[in-house]
């Protein structure tokens, strides 16, 4: 691997923490070495709308995953890129300004990073939050707007709008706090705390993943969307700027709740994969229970039904959040993407369409420059966060920026509350307002289910 950059990638998640180790090859591309994970059931209680709920429980999993991949790979592991996400992440406008002194003379790369980090340090913190990224959007010279991008004109007076995503910092303590207790791998010397390269939030990491600049998704306009269990993600792009960022506190596991709550089991993955006009009225779903169980028939219309209004709520959750962003299928010209386990159901992306209105609905497809090779499972969309973990080491967010503005505030888990001074002005985003029993073919006669945890699923 001479030459070769081996980054390690950790996701937390509500019903799954996995990791993967990729190499940065000297084309660009990104070539996947290992993958291990473990799966949470629903009563662990390790995560709860982002956060860590049981430290100990958590630490001790990280640490397997970890040593796994530290053993496969012959590797010092010493830091690891890691996620966050959590309902009070949101987005925020902050402008900022700077005087250059060179008059008359070309606008540099470096007085864009100044503008960077000036605004950076201008921005108005609020108690207990922290910042996770900040990106600039549109740009002014000498009073004239002048789009996405400035390097290369003349002017003295450069001011920008800047998109801050910031995050209550009880979640992002917690996880320094479970990191505490997980040491680094090293094999010849003294083990220390492990260290957090990148944290990035859920959406970020997606738009890493799944942004092809070939297709110009970022200039266009283009909204991803995480369905994932507990929480739903979105991040909206256009003109090559981040817009906005958003988590909403309901996801795949409101559908399970639901199918829980009314037939006692988790259909969530049949359902899902059913469409609706197919089915019909006098479908049943028997499942053959133990113990002296009495079997249960199930209308799989009925089921499908509760999955499709669940689903259905979410999509019109997205769209509001759209809306207030300013975005619909007027200008998001290059349409939604769906990742999460969620937008593995056949039916998703018709429902999103019906409701959003919004014709041009896909389900994630990777960026090109991952070589997944023998880890082909991690095509699947739920696995999108963590391939975009991998990427800001070697890959540029922002081709205007440094990943520096990926970076995170500095976190104390000494000092659990800490207080952050008050700088200057910013600007809010606005708040708007039975029958005899028939088969559907091949399908069940190679899904005979004997217990009701075969039905459950972890997504």
């Amino acid at each position: 691997m001479e030459n070769e950059k081996l980054v390690v990638a950790l996701e937390i998640g509500t019903s799954k923490i996995c990791a993967a180790a990729a190499v940065f090859e000297s084309d660009g591309h990104i070539r996947i070495e290992d993958f291990v994970e473990k799966i949470i059931s629903p009563d662990a209680e390790i995560l709860k709308n982002g956060i860590i709920e049981t430290v100990a429980g958590t630490s001790d999993i990280i640490d397997e995953l970890l040593e796994s991949i530290s053993a496969n790979q012959d590797l010092d592991l010493e830091d690891i890129n890691i996620n966050v996400s959590n309902p009070s992440i949101n987005s925020t406008i902050h402008s900022g300004s700077i005087i250059r002194n060179s008059e008359g003379k070309q606008v540099v790369q470096g007085d864009i990073d100044k503008l960077v980090e000036d605004v950076r340090n201008s921005f108005d913190l609020k108690r207990d939050r922290s910042v996770l990224h900040h990106f600039p959007l549109e740009f002014s010279l000498n009073g004239n707007p002048t789009g996405a991008h400035a390097v290369g004109r003349l002017a003295n007076n450069i001011k920008a709008d800047f998109t801050f995503i910031t995050s209550n910092s009880e979640p992002i303590e917690r996880i320094y706090y479970t990191l505490q207790d997980v040491k680094s791998k090293v094999k010849a010397a003294e083990p220390s705390n492990l260290k957090i390269e990148f944290m990035l939030n859920n959406s970020i990491a997606n738009a890493f993943a799944l942004l092809d600049d070939v297709i110009e998704d970022k200039r266009n306009g283009v909204a991803i969307v995480d369905i994932g269990a507990d929480l739903t993600d979105i991040v909206i792009l256009h003109n090559n700027s981040v817009k906005s960022i958003v988590t909403i506190p309901i996801a795949g596991n409101a559908i399970s709740q639901d199918l829980m709550s009314t037939f006692g089991l988790n259909l969530k993955k049949l359902c899902g994969c059913l469409p609706f006009a197919e089915v019909a009225d006098s479908d049943v779903i028997t499942v053959d229970r133990t113990n002296g169980l009495i079997d249960i028939e199930i209308l799989l219309k009925n089921a499908i039904t509760v999955v499709q209004w669940r689903l259905k709520e979410i999509a019109a959750l997205v769209n509001v959040e759209l809306q207030k962003a300013g975005f619909s299928k007027d200008n998001l010209t290059n349409g939604l993407i769906l990742c999460g386990g969620t937008a593995n159901m056949v039916i998703a992306k018709d429902i999103f369409n019906e409701i959003t209105k919004i014709r041009n609905i896909r389900n994630a497809k990777y960026n090109p420059k991952i070589n997944f090779g023998q880890f082909e499972n991690l095509l699947k969309p739920e696995y999108s966060t963590l391939i975009g973990l991998l990427m800001p080491v070697n890959h540029s967010f922002d081709s205007r920026v440094s990943n520096r503005v990926l970076r995170h505030s500095p976190i104390s888990v000494i000092e659990a509350t800490k207080v952050y001074e008050t700088r200057t002005e910013t600007k809010a985003k606005p708040t708007p307002p039975k029958e005899k029993k028939r088969g559907i073919g091949d399908f069940f006669k190679k899904n005979i289910f004997n217990s009701d945890t075969d039905l459950n699923d972890t997504y």
